[in-house]
């Protein structure tokens, strides 16, 4: 079943990269009526499609993971639909070539992620799956889970610690950073990438 119901869930991942941007992109925008709105209209389809699916089609754990996969993918298109169709008239002008300025800090970040977090999924997934194939496989299989077990408590205490650090650290740092001058910054960052969006449109146009 955990086979099935994880090919089910790839388009649920793939709805999470839409659906965090977007969520960011309209609270820095002070648009979160259209978040709540678009939630609670999921949350009222979302039941009856599993009542419809599973109840009265009789489609099991199928119909449970289409109606997770449309609850998903319905509030993203329509924080697609407001933002393209003038939800956000000031910010939102249309596609720009200005989005892919300055990307390889991203592609880099977003790549060195991608890898540091597939190594921890694997770790933990070869980890097991080696452990199967030793001689005496039940017993070390029955080790490993009392290794992995006993570091649990002591895992706990380091992460509540250091989210506790870190949120005295984050504190310190909003409270120390001069917000005016990261405003001012934002402001020369935007007004460097509009400047040379419309020096390449006047190019353009005057070619034309």
């Amino acid at each position: 079943m955990s086979g099935t119901v994880s090919l089910w869930f790839i388009p649920v991942l793939f709805s999470f990269v839409w659906s965090f941007t977007l969520q960011m992109y309209l609270q820095a925008q002070s648009k979160n009526i259209i978040i709540t709105y678009l939630a609670f209209a999921t949350l009222a389809l979302h039941v009856f499609l599993s009542w419809f699916l599973v109840m009265k089609l009789e489609m099991g754990l199928a119909g449970v993971m289409i109606a997770m996969i449309f609850s998903m993918w319905i509030p993203v298109l329509g924080q697609l639909a407001f933002v393209f169709f003038g939800g956000c008239p000031v910010t939102w002008t249309g596609f720009s070539f200005a989005a892919f300025t300055d990307l390889w800090a991203i592609i880099k970040l977003s790549l060195s992620s991608g890898v540091m977090l597939c190594l921890e999924l694997w770790y933990n997934t070869i980890l097991v799956l080696l452990t199967g194939y030793m001689k005496n496989a039940e017993v070390a299989i029955d080790a490993l889970s009392i290794c992995m077990e006993n570091p649990d408590h002591g895992i706990w205490i380091g992460m509540l610690i250091g989210t506790l650090v870190q949120t005295f650290v984050l504190m310190y740092i909003t409270w120390r950073t001069d917000w005016e001058e990261q405003v001012f910054l934002a402001k020369v960052r935007i007004n460097r990438w509009y400047n040379e969006e419309s020096r390449r449109l006047n190019k353009h146009s005057n070619k034309s």
